[in-house]
């Protein structure tokens, strides 16, 4: 009856161990989750949400659009005896308005009064008056007419819808005398300025003048 008592409690006691250890299996010894599945909700916790990076996204693309940097030269394309071609712009900035400019080999930016600059080759001209930001609002039409007409009779409004660059939708009166064409032109848009164009009456030089004119910015 002893030997059986034995064996009896031999075998239980074999159960009770083999029982612990599957618990144990399961935990890390306190009872609690896998040192596995705690890394794993860690590195979930330092994930950053698709929120996080588009707004970051967002932010990056505000600096880039406020950076606003001119290279010293800039290909300008225009008609020149009836082919397209593509001269060298020299970025100038105006010492007399706060803007600044492509202009081509042959012409020169010079200060002319107080909110007045010209562009110059030879005998041609290009006046440029930045318009006050107080001014964005005022009607300047009835002002390039009656400046068209001090020069000739012999003047027309000439149609702008449509035109390429800043001069679209602008205000453009052509007068002419018996060697110059003389354009008074209000232009509209992002930089609003009053512009005279002084220039032989064939108007060789229109295109490459309004070339320049298309890369006016403000000065930063």
């Amino acid at each position: 009856m002893k030997i059986k008592r034995m064996i009896t409690a031999g075998i239980l006691s074999s159960t009770l161990l083999v029982g612990c250890g599957t618990v144990n299996e399961g935990t890390n010894g306190s009872g609690s989750a896998p040192e596995s599945e705690e890394l794993e909700e860690s590195v979930d916790q330092k994930q950053p949400s698709d929120t996080d990076v588009n707004d970051s996204e967002d932010v990056n693309k505000e600096e880039e659009n406020d950076m606003v940097i001119r290279l010293f030269e800039q290909l300008l394309s225009f008609e020149k005896d009836g082919q397209q071609v593509e001269e060298t712009g020299f970025l100038k900035t105006s010492t007399n308005q706060n803007f600044s400019l492509y202009v081509l080999e042959d012409w020169t930016l010079d200060s002319e009064e107080p909110g007045s600059d010209v562009l110059l080759k030879g005998d041609d001209f290009v006046r440029i008056r930045l318009l006050d930001k107080a001014d964005k609002d005022a009607d300047f039409s009835a002002y390039v007419e009656e400046q068209a007409k001090a020069v000739s009779s012999e003047y027309f409004h000439n149609e702008t819808i449509g035109l390429e660059g800043i001069v679209d939708s602008s205000v453009w009166y052509k007068s002419y005398t018996e060697d110059v064409s003389v354009s008074n032109i209000w232009i509209r848009g992002d930089v609003p300025m009053l512009v005279t164009i002084h220039i032989e009456r064939e108007e060789t030089d229109l295109p490459a003048i309004l070339a320049m004119l298309n890369t006016i910015a403000y000065a930063e």
